[in-house]
C-alpha cells in the first residue's frame, strides 16, 4: 500500500473507493460565510453557486420549498456589431428567437450581451442529485444553442469575463 491510499479516507486501502463514507449531506443547505467557512444556510433563503461549462461562469440559485425550483443564468457573450460582423449578428439573432420556443428557459439581448435565463422543478431524488440532474436537463435543453452561439460568437466576447 503506498502512502497515498493510507493517507486517503475514502480509500478501503486496496486501491478500491470505500462505498460506506458516512452520511450524506445536501449542499443545498450549506454556504460559505464572508470569511470562507462552511456553515448550514438559513433553510428560507436560496442557495446559490456559480461553475464554468464549456468556459463560461453559471449562476445558480436554487428556492426552498419542495420541490425545490432552480434556476440558471450566464453572460454567452456580447452580441457582434453588425460592422464587425454582418452575418455573425444576424445568426446571434436568430438563435435568440429561436430558443424562445424552449420551455424552461430563453435567450436574451441585455444591451449588448447574450444571457441565458433558465428555470425548472427538481426532481424528487436526494437533494443535491435533484438540484444537479435539473441543472443538468437546463443545459441538455439549451445546448444546440450554446454549441451554435460558441462558432459564431468572436471568442473575446465570450471569454471577456463579464457576468
Amino acid at each position: 500500500m503506498d502512502q497515498h491510499q493510507a493517507e486517503n479516507p475514502l480509500s478501503q486501502g486496496n486501491g478500491k473507493p470505500k462505498t460506506d463514507v458516512g452520511p450524506s449531506v445536501d449542499i443545498t443547505q450549506l454556504e460559505l460565510d464572508a470569511d470562507g467557512r462552511l456553515q448550514i444556510r438559513d433553510p428560507d433563503t436560496p442557495s446559490r453557486f456559480r461553475f464554468h461549462f464549456q468556459g463560461l461562469p453559471y449562476h445558480v440559485e436554487v428556492l426552498p420549498g419542495a420541490p425545490q425550483r432552480v434556476r440558471l443564468a450566464a453572460n454567452l457573450g456580447v452580441i457582434p456589431y453588425t460592422a464587425e460582423s454582418p452575418l455573425g449578428r444576424r445568426y446571434c439573432q436568430r438563435a435568440i428567437h429561436a430558443a424562445g420556443r424552449l420551455p424552461n428557459g430563453r435567450l436574451f439581448l441585455d444591451s449588448d450581451h447574450i444571457r441565458l435565463e433558465a428555470e425548472t422543478l427538481a426532481p424528487e431524488a436526494e437533494a443535491t442529485a435533484g438540484v444537479f440532474a435539473a441543472i443538468a436537463a437546463l443545459l441538455l435543453e439549451f445546448l444546440p444553442y450554446l454549441h451554435f452561439l460558441a462558432e459564431v460568437l468572436p471568442a473575446r466576447s465570450r471569454h471577456a469575463g463579464r457576468s
